[in-house]
């Protein structure tokens, strides 16, 4: 299972071994992305970092090299399934053979780029549901969407807690 953006941190990847195929992940990815990978990985800084621009090619980058790392050690079973969650489907993609690492890693760049670009002119946010019911969940959503349709010149009341709307 190859990780996806958000498991990003200072120092990921820094204790992969630099067998001959990880050292080709990692100049792969500086080359296409345009940026010091290894540099952002093992130093950050951690705001630059979290940036999808990077974030996604770094994680990317990570995986690989530790999947070929593992591979060299040659403790990965020969008939072994891949998958990834988010941009991690990539390196899924790769390991499985459908990508080559130049692909793989135009493919990651460009979106990155594409979403970071989005993200930059498009208001919007994510929020994460931890606990509460379905019928909660749903509450708080169609009281989001009440809130929405509201006129513009009027302010917009806080929610607290999961309202019965």
């Amino acid at each position: 299972m190859f990780t996806g953006q958000g498991a990003q941190r200072v120092g990921m990847g820094s204790d992969v071994d630099e067998a001959a195929k990880s050292k080709a992940v990692w100049d792969c990815a500086c080359d296409i992305s345009g940026f010091d990978v290894r540099r952002m990985c093992w130093k950050g800084p951690m705001g630059k970092l979290s940036e999808t621009r990077y974030q996604q090619v770094a994680v990317t980058a990570v995986n690989l090299a530790s999947y070929y790392a593992l591979k060299a050690s040659r403790l990965l079973p020969e008939d072994s399934v891949f998958i990834g969650h988010s941009v991690g489907e990539y390196s899924a993609l790769h390991a499985s053979g459908a990508l080559d690492l130049e692909q793989t890693f135009k493919a990651v760049n460009a979106r990155a780029i594409g979403m970071q670009t989005q993200a930059e002119q498009t208001k919007g946010a994510m929020y994460a549901v931890k606990g509460g019911s379905i019928v909660q969940v749903n509450d708080v959503t169609h009281c989001s969407q009440m809130l929405r349709s509201l006129p513009s010149h009027l302010p917009a009341p806080r929610l607290q807690e999961a309202p019965a709307c």
